[in-house]
């Protein structure tokens, strides 16, 4: 019987206690289980880490992507599996690999994994000491992270609208459009002047309403990062910018408004000023200086 540890969030915003038994008796009937609730900021990486180290053999998540950023942290390179149940309101990740949004649906997807001990290696992207999965974000977005943090019970209750109101917020009446202030060095080229950073580490960005937002396709777990940079914050151009990547294009190209890094090892991003990042949809603070990298086949996911 292998050993599993289960991971759970009680305050991800699909959580139910009812649904938590569920997936216990389910895991249970198969495997030696283990489970553990997280309690603060961190604590999942604290948690798979020392799963890791005591010889389990996957470590399960019922949480959003935050739970499952941290937890990856603690996996990253250690052979150890992660299985990945979805908790909370997107589940970029998740769904990225092909599991199912119903909770029911994807734990049977988990166990048949689980049973055929099948997996896929996955690359990861690095933003100084942090790990992600698909996503880190430097500026404006991370602002905007940070602004829907702040009130939890409305991310809860109104979703993706309430992350859009946040972002119309932000925009308009939180952050500096007037002074770029990020220089971005990478092997193939130097951006100056930037406002913000959109690093890709897969495909989509993320889910609005369960449409995927793919503006850099080409971006894979198997490739290297992307970076989108913009160099203008004015309404009618981030209007323009946003759209490419809902509309009929789907996607940013270089040009005049956007600086695009594509396939990247390893980029360095610096700020004249202390400025927001988030990692995986996770507001971690504000830093001046970004050192990113990526790395193959780092993370093993039940599949």
């Amino acid at each position: 019987m292998s050993r599993v540890l289960l991971i759970v969030n009680t305050n991800a915003t699909r959580h139910s206690a009812r649904r938590q038994r569920e997936v216990q008796q389910l895991l249970s009937a198969h495997h030696k289980l283990e489970v553990a609730t997280t309690g603060h900021r961190g604590h999942a990486t604290d948690l798979a880490r020392d799963a890791a180290e005591s010889g389990v053999d996957s470590v399960v998540v019922l949480g959003g992507d935050g739970t499952i950023n941290e937890a990856l942290n603690g996996l990253a390179d250690t052979g150890v599996k992660l299985g990945l149940l979805p908790g909370g309101n997107t589940n970029v990740l998740a769904r990225t690999l092909g599991i199912a949004r119903r909770l029911d649906l994807a734990t049977a997807q988990l166990l048949r994994g689980l049973q055929l001990n099948r997996s896929r290696s996955i690359g990861l992207g690095r933003l100084n000491d942090r790990w992600f999965a698909f996503c880190a974000g430097i500026g404006f977005d991370a602002d905007v992270v940070a602004s829907v943090e702040e009130r939890v019970k409305m991310k809860h209750m109104y979703g993706d609208w309430f992350f859009a109101a946040c972002a119309l917020n932000t925009f308009f009446r939180g952050y500096d459009r007037l002074h770029p202030a990020l220089t971005i060095e990478a092997p193939s080229r130097t951006i100056r002047n930037a406002h913000y950073a959109l690093i890709f580490n897969s495909n989509p960005y993320t889910y609005i309403k369960g449409r995927p937002i793919s503006p850099t396709p080409g971006a894979s777990f198997e490739r290297g990062l992307w970076a989108a940079a913009p160099l203008s914050m004015k309404a009618t151009k981030t209007i323009g910018f946003l759209a490419s990547a809902l509309g009929k294009a789907k996607k940013f190209t270089d040009g005049p408004d956007v600086a695009m890094i594509e396939d990247s090892e390893a980029f360095t991003v610096t700020s004249d000023r202390p400025i927001s990042y988030q990692v995986d949809g996770d507001y971690l603070g504000k830093l001046t200086r970004a050192e990113l990298s990526w790395s193959p086949n780092l993370l093993e996911v039940v599949c």
